[in-house]
């Protein structure tokens, strides 16, 4: 008859673990966390400028999945110094004339590491919400131009077939650099402490990034020519990462 009771009183004293155990793993020092993460592009472009461009030549870069990290320090249950990075993604530029597509035009590796100061407020539950605001760095590496991009371009000079034979004897060819962005970075996010030590996040982040892009088109016995556009790519991050405190 006594039963039921015991197992109130064990009940109870498991929550009170479970309440203690989260409690301890929200003020924990250091924190990793890897996942995955969505990025949607905002694409608020200029116009392609330059020798032998039309007008009303537009670009954007195609939203794209990563692989995230990252790491915090908790100086206690409310303030987190964090550092985002990931494995750098390959995002592809798309062109657009007058609301027509025109096809993917180039890629570029980003390396985007993100430093954010955090404030955390823990709920009942082992459950937390929060909100940070930083500074994201951009990198562009391995800048690579299609050969539709030249095509395009040389077509409206020498014509399109004149244009592919140059292409693929070698003759005529293109390279790209994207300057690096530095600007703000938002986040907002809630987490999980489901066992001791573990947790699983999940947030949404914002980034200023502005893409200004140079286009150099080489061909033979020409002098070059080059072009030039400016982007403001501005990535929303949407992430689901399992993270590890101790």
């Amino acid at each position: 008859m006594r039963r039921p009771l015991q197992w109130s009183v064990a009940i109870a004293a498991s929550i009170g673990l479970m309440g203690l155990s989260a409690q301890s793993q929200a003020t924990g020092m250091h924190t990793v966390k890897a996942g995955y993460g969505y990025t949607d592009f905002a694409n608020d472009s200029g116009q392609l400028q330059g020798d032998g461009v039309p007008a009303g030549i537009t670009a954007g870069a195609k939203n794209v999945d990563t692989f995230l990290l990252t790491y915090d320090y908790n100086f206690n249950k409310n303030w987190t110094f964090e550092l985002a990075v990931g494995i750098p993604p390959t995002v592809k530029l798309k062109a657009q004339a007058s609301g027509q597509d025109l096809g993917e035009v180039g890629e570029s590796k980003s390396l985007a590491p993100t430093f954010l100061a955090i404030y955390r407020y823990p709920l009942q539950g082992g459950w937390n919400v929060y909100a940070g605001l930083g500074v994201n760095y951009t990198k562009f590496v391995d800048v690579e131009v299609y050969e539709g991009y030249t095509f395009s371009l040389l077509s409206g000079v020498v014509g399109p077939v004149l244009a592919q034979q140059l292409i693929a004897s070698g003759q005529a060819s293109a390279a790209g650099e994207i300057d690096d962005s530095i600007g703000a970075a938002f986040k907002l996010g809630v987490s999980h402490s489901f066992a001791a030590n573990w947790l699983i996040d999940l947030s949404y982040s914002y980034y200023d990034v502005t893409a200004d892009i140079s286009n150099t088109v080489n061909v033979n016995g020409f002098p070059p020519s080059s072009q030039k556009i400016s982007i403001d790519v501005d990535p929303s991050l949407y992430s689901l990462s399992l993270g590890y405190t101790f």
